[in-house]
């Protein structure tokens, strides 16, 4: 795993506010999540052939930085999966 992943992925265990939506992304493609875009700001990540697993949300907008809640619901997805 990359540096840079790592500290997301930290960033997110601690659920700390401020971390970068585009780094949150890029750490879910890496674990293997599919991404489906849904209308507007929504989009969904699969993890697992039967997709058996998703997490659907909201990108942060007008920034592009993740808050305390989204973070937590991130770091429950991740630890839904294994992967944290």
């Amino acid at each position: 795993m990359k540096r840079k992943h790592r500290t997301v992925l930290n960033q997110i265990a601690a659920a700390n506010p401020g971390t970068d939506w585009d780094d949150v992304e890029a750490l879910l493609k890496h674990l293997g999540a599919e991404m489906a875009e849904g209308s507007g700001s929504t989009v969904t990540f699969f993890v697992g052939r039967a997709r058996e697993r998703h997490l659907t949300i909201d990108r942060p907008h007008p920034r592009r930085h993740c808050g305390r809640g989204l973070a937590r619901r991130i770091r429950s997805f991740l630890r839904s999966t294994g992967h944290l």
